[in-house]
């Protein structure tokens, strides 16, 4: 590529009007050369084809600070719960969309028993049962239920 200030040197002596071959002598160039730094033209950047993004950049800033804020807070993030406390006029697909493109992850949270405070008093009234009869703890099986098969693809 030839500098920028060859560039406007070929373009004068055109406008003077040179000939490509006077013009390819004076720079020590090739014909060709000097004539695609003549006929060059600053290509101007087209804009973006397709549809206009729903969310503009003042809401996704407003978003990635609303959601930053709960997440600082403790508080479970999800489409529904951004358009209820945003009241953004889009669908719950689009922000999920926009989550996937701003590489927020959905991570479901770890599976445990919920017990509630009346399960938790039945159990204890079953165990205290038990220590008062008088039950012979060499007969008893404890089982966690778990379903043990050695007939696999493992031969175990």
């Amino acid at each position: 590529m030839h500098s920028e200030e060859i560039r406007l040197l070929a373009n004068e002596f055109r406008k003077l009007g040179e000939s490509y071959t006077t013009i390819a002598k004076k720079l020590n160039i090739s014909r060709a050369a000097a004539q695609s730094l003549c006929l060059y033209k600053i290509k101007k950047l087209k804009k973006k084809s397709g549809p206009k993004p729903i969310i503009n950049k003042a809401d996704s800033l407003m978003l990635k600070r609303f959601i930053a804020n709960e997440n600082l807070n403790g508080f479970k993030v999800t489409a529904s719960t951004i358009l209820n406390a945003t009241q953004l006029d889009v669908s719950r697909r689009t922000m999920n969309k926009w989550l996937a493109k701003h590489e927020y992850k959905y991570k479901s949270g770890a599976q445990k028993l919920q017990l509630s405070a009346k399960h938790k008093k039945l159990r204890l009234e079953v165990i205290s049962s038990w220590i008062h009869q008088n039950i012979s703890w060499e007969s008893v099986v404890f089982t966690d239920e778990k379903k043990f098969t050695l007939d696999g693809p493992d031969n175990w």
